[in-house]
């Protein structure tokens, strides 16, 4: 094996592993802003990387750089395409779990006459049923607003963007 050909393997395997990295972060941490944002930085560098290691592949007709660039472009596709799969179906499965809490809301205005004040004490909800399916390793949970026309049950979602449903409409809705 020649040095060049390790050269590359360590090289895809580092970007491999930066693509879980990303994946995770797309996932998890982006809900934040802070996070957001640094996330946003960190797949821009990845994405201008990948364009100067082509640009110099095509320059100096290396193999080596169009082969690492390739990796890490496909480093960034798996963390896109992971992301887009995952995110859908944890939020799918999160407006499934809230069902659970929003028919505890109904049910403890039609036993009182009034919403909860608190769906934590008011309708004896564990932690783990105000738990989201949002997070992997971050724990997120379902928020709740009692108002004049009803309430809202809404929990974050990644990218900045919450998802709130609201008793009048009786739907999901998201906002940013």
């Amino acid at each position: 094996m020649t040095m060049a050909t390790q050269m590359m393997k360590k090289t895809a395997f580092t970007y491999m592993f930066i693509s879980v990295l990303l994946s995770y972060a797309c996932i998890d941490l982006s809900a934040d802003l802070l996070f957001a944002v640094m996330l946003g930085i960190a797949i821009l560098g990845a994405v201008c990387a990948f364009l100067i290691l082509l640009l110099i592949s095509l320059i100096k007709r290396s193999r080596s750089h169009a082969v690492t660039a390739m990796v890490l472009f496909l480093s960034l596709m798996t963390t896109a395409a992971v992301a887009g799969i995952v995110i859908p179906r944890m939020h799918e499965r999160t407006i499934k779990k809230a069902a659970y809490i929003i028919n505890k809301i109904e049910t403890y205005k039609s036993e009182h006459g009034e919403y909860p004040k608190d769906i934590q004490t008011d309708l004896n909800l564990s932690d783990s049923d105000r738990e989201t399916e949002m997070g992997i390793f971050v724990d997120r949970y379902y928020r709740y607003v009692r108002h004049d026309e009803g309430y809202t049950v809404y929990f974050d979602k990644p990218g900045w963007v919450q998802s709130r449903y609201h008793s009048k409409d009786k739907a999901w809705g998201s906002h940013d």
